[in-house]
């Protein structure tokens, strides 16, 4: 009966020290908490990055971009895995054969969609494009570049501008030069 009322009591005693525990872990945590600061909203910050928005009225061209490929690639346009390697910023990439072959010559064509025209600009002359032309397409921007050195002239604008992407300016494209931000 000894043994059975000691180990009642010790029993009992666990439990209480259980019970304490747990009551001062639940003070300490509210103590704690007291300390912290207090609850925000989550707010989403402004990118460094410009957004779309204000890229829309940049480069306004006119209809889509099987159009665009169509007027400036000669055959298929050879999708690039991604992420590309030569180009890390690019959410897609393609490659085609240009159109266009100034003096004769066979001339390749990438094809590559941006987040934004920093990270655009950025690709293009780290890979050492001569010549591109970008619009903004459902949220991204689109850039058509070459590394063909050959020019004409604009009779409009007297401007020097890559033959190779010169069908592009039918749809309202600016042809530019030398890449980077």
């Amino acid at each position: 009966m000894r043994v059975l009322s000691l180990l009642f009591v010790g029993v009992a005693a666990a439990a209480l020290a259980g019970i304490l525990a747990l009551v001062m872990t639940i003070q300490m945590t509210r103590s704690l908490a007291s300390l912290l600061p207090p609850e925000r909203a989550a707010v989403r910050l402004g990118s460094p990055l410009p957004p779309g928005d204000e890229f829309e009225a940049i480069n306004r061209v006119t209809h889509w971009q099987p159009d665009w490929i169509a007027a400036v690639c000669d055959g298929p346009v050879y999708q690039l895995r991604i992420p590309y390697k030569r180009m890390p910023e690019a959410t897609a990439a393609g490659a085609c054969k240009a159109r266009v072959r100034p003096d004769g010559e066979v001339v390749d064509l990438t094809i590559a969609r941006f987040p934004a025209e920093l990270p655009m600009q950025v690709d293009l002359v780290n890979e050492g494009y001569q010549w591109y032309a970008f619009a903004f397409d459902r949220g991204e921007m689109v850039a058509f570049a070459t590394w063909a050195e050959a020019t004409v002239t604009d009779p409009k604008t007297g401007f020097s501008e890559s033959p190779v992407l010169q069908p592009l300016k039918h749809f309202g494209f600016n042809i530019y030069h030398d890449p980077g931000p």
